[in-house]
This record gives C-alpha cells, sequence and structure tokens, in this order.
C-alpha cells in the first residue's frame, strides 16, 4: 500500500467554504478506495492564492509516495506556478491525486489531461 498526506483548503472552492472535517472524510474515503494509507491533511493557510502548505507537502514528500487533495480547484489559477508545482511532485517521481475528481497525475500524460480539464472548466465559467 502507498502512504500519501492529504492536502485541504480553508479558502473558498470554487466559490463554496467546505469544512476541513468534509475534506478530510472525502480524502480518508478515497483513500480507503484506493488502498492507500492516509496521513493526517496539511490545512492550507486562509490567504487567497496561497500555496505554502502545499510546497510544505511537496518539500517533504520522500517521505511518502504522494499527495491526495481534496479538489484540482486548490491548485493555482495561475498556470505557470500550477505546472511548477505539478512537476516538482512528478520529478520526485510521487504523485498528486484529487479526491472529487478521482484523477490520479503520475506522469506527463496525466498532467496534460488534467490541464485540459482545468482548461475546459475555466471556459465553461467564463461563458
Amino acid at each position: 500500500m502507498k502512504n500519501i498526506k492529504g492536502y485541504i483548503s480553508s479558502n473558498y472552492i470554487k466559490n463554496n467554504l467546505i469544512s476541513q472535517k468534509v475534506q478530510n472524510l472525502v480524502i480518508r474515503k478515497y483513500c480507503e478506495d484506493k488502498n492507500l494509507i492516509y496521513n493526517l491533511s496539511n490545512a492550507e493557510y486562509i490567504h487567497d492564492e496561497s500555496f505554502i502548505g502545499l510546497n510544505e507537502i511537496i518539500e517533504s514528500i520522500d517521505n511518502y509516495n504522494g499527495i491526495v487533495a481534496y479538489s484540482m480547484h486548490q491548485l493555482p489559477k495561475d498556470r505557470k506556478l500550477r505546472l511548477k508545482l505539478l512537476n516538482k511532485v512528478l520529478i520526485k517521481k510521487k504523485f498528486i491525486s484529487f479526491a472529487t475528481e478521482d484523477i490520479a497525475v503520475k506522469d506527463k500524460k496525466t498532467l496534460n489531461y488534467l490541464e485540459l480539464l482545468i482548461n475546459l472548466n475555466n471556459y465553461i465559467e467564463s461563458e
């Protein structure tokens, strides 16, 4: 079984304030379904577009096989920053999953798929 670190947010996610308890429950269920060992989540700080918590997890990712975040919508809106963070995970041969979307980014192909979904979502929201 793979050992993962959870990642939750204190911020709004898609204009919704989702309690940390609910986010942790969703991540825990995702981990159970995927046979992953769940370690308590790091919570992102309340500041908008702050990714200190995510950076801390990535810096200590050698202790885990990967990260499970509540949602892909916790990632930076800025594409350049988002890709920088995600590529750091991939360079270390780790993965990042998003529980509500049931997506695991483990290589360039799945990273491109995630980017496509984010771009489609951004397009739909702009209409």
